[in-house]
């Protein structure tokens, strides 16, 4: 072992003791902030389960975060399925209805059951609550304008009515989520029978609190192909490796005392980014390119001596500076 090796060792086994010694210290004064926090959280949910009934819990972490978004900021995941042919809004809704919405286990439960309920904040918990008399028609509907049916002519056209719509607030007392249907005339390359209203647009909003927006989209977009696959596809994921008890406990107390030196460094690091700290102005663009040969991404790849996704950062770097 080297100089440098004898160092770092040295460093880290003192890191780990003096933030063990201050966990220890500390624990008088978290565990009794922790218990008096989790006692309120159970109250709450009791609370809210006597006025609303069954249906009701906690938040996870990842969507309570979600929810600290703003009027000028919302957490909103756009997104829209182009669709060839006319589709109607009913068909739109029944195929949402039967496939998303309704859809039960072999148990008889919801197998979305988020699609049905809004997310809260109660006595500064977080909780999903039922929709009060849910129904799929309020969410699905047809695109307008001035109470009148919105016909979109192209992409352009679809581009600018998604981006007016990024940022708008959902209705409140539903589920954070809505699907607007609308005749689109021209896509892509498509320049045959451009008399002809020959496709669909079928734009989603949804907050972010409802799931991952890749895979709510997948779910959705799904729900309104003609071959239906109702079970989700098992990708093949490289299975964890296999550690002991003694393993675990190690990573565990490796955690437990860097804690104060994490904290520290979160409550001490400035942020020197020009980009950050800025007031929103609250409104949002979408935006998308033209298709790109991946066989050209890969020989400027292979020319820059980069990965592919190298290349498309770069690019959208570029068009964003």
């Amino acid at each position: 072992m080297g100089l440098n090796g004898l160092c770092w060792w040295v460093a880290a086994v003192s890191q780990s003791v003096v933030g063990l010694a201050v966990v220890v210290l500390l624990l008088p004064l978290v565990v009794p902030v922790l218990m008096v926090l989790w006692t309120w959280r159970c109250l709450v949910l009791l609370m809210v389960q006597a006025i609303y009934g069954g249906g009701v819990y906690v938040a996870s972490g990842m969507e309570a975060l979600f929810t600290l978004d703003s009027c000028s900021a919302r957490a909103v995941i756009s997104g829209v399925a182009v669709l060839r042919g006319k589709i109607s809004v009913a068909a739109v809704r029944k195929f949402l209805a039967e496939r998303i919405t309704d859809a039960r286990d072999d148990r008889g439960r919801f197998r979305h059951p988020n699609f049905r309920q809004v997310v809260e904040k109660r006595c500064g918990v977080v909780v999903w609550i039922p929709e009060n008399n849910f129904h799929v028609d309020k969410h699905v509907s047809e695109l307008q304008l001035d109470c009148r049916p919105r016909l979109l002519q192209d992409e352009d056209d679809l581009l600018s009515e998604m981006s007016a719509r990024t940022n708008l607030p959902f209705p409140r007392g539903l589920a954070r989520w809505e699907v607007l249907v609308a005749p689109l005339k021209r896509f892509g390359t498509d320049k045959e029978n451009i008399g002809e209203w020959q496709h669909t647009a079928v734009i989603v909003r949804l907050h972010h609190a409802h799931g991952d927006g890749r895979s709510i989209m997948a779910l959705i977009v799904s729900a309104l192909e003609d071959a239906y696959i109702p079970e989700h596809v098992s990708f093949p994921v490289s299975s964890p490796c296999s550690s002991g008890n003694i393993y675990r406990a190690a990573r565990f107390l490796w955690s437990v005392t860097h804690l104060p030196w994490v904290v520290v460094r979160v409550l001490t690091r400035g942020d020197a980014s020009s980009l950050h700290g800025c007031r929103l102005a609250g409104s949002k663009l979408l935006a998308w390119s033209p298709p790109i040969s991946l066989a050209a991404l890969k020989k400027g790849r292979a020319l820059a001596g980069v990965s592919v996704n190298d290349l498309l950062l770069t690019g959208l770097a570029e068009a964003l500076y």
